[in-house]
């Protein structure tokens, strides 16, 4: 895309990011800011999330804890946010923690 006035975004539920990569790599070409949900990744595989298009930054949360030991059943949740660093190349990501805290 060569306009700069228009910036695509696309939302996308993947349902583990693992087994739709090649369709979130090829939405990735049509989008400057990109949206998963549920990538069901856990927080040791969210670099993963640097394979998608390495013209893209990247922030990750998984939706699992595993700070309680084994987890048990599949992975689910998490949410990313991928920005095209050829056009935000200022993006960066603010630590959040007085609202990313866990109040249950």
């Amino acid at each position: 895309m060569t306009d700069d006035s228009v910036t695509i975004f696309i939302s996308f539920i993947c349902k583990s990011l693992k087994r739709s990569i090649e369709c979130v790599r090829h939405l990735s070409l049509s989008a400057q800011v990109f949206a998963l949900q549920e990538h069901s990744l856990r927080e040791n595989d969210i670099s993963e999330l640097g394979n998608i298009n390495r013209d893209f930054g990247f922030f990750g949360k998984p939706a699992m804890d595993t700070s309680k030991g084994i987890l048990r059943g599949r992975p689910y949740g998490g949410v990313a946010l991928l920005w095209d660093n050829n056009r935000f190349d200022r993006a960066s990501v603010i630590p959040c923690l007085w609202i990313c805290q866990k109040t249950y």
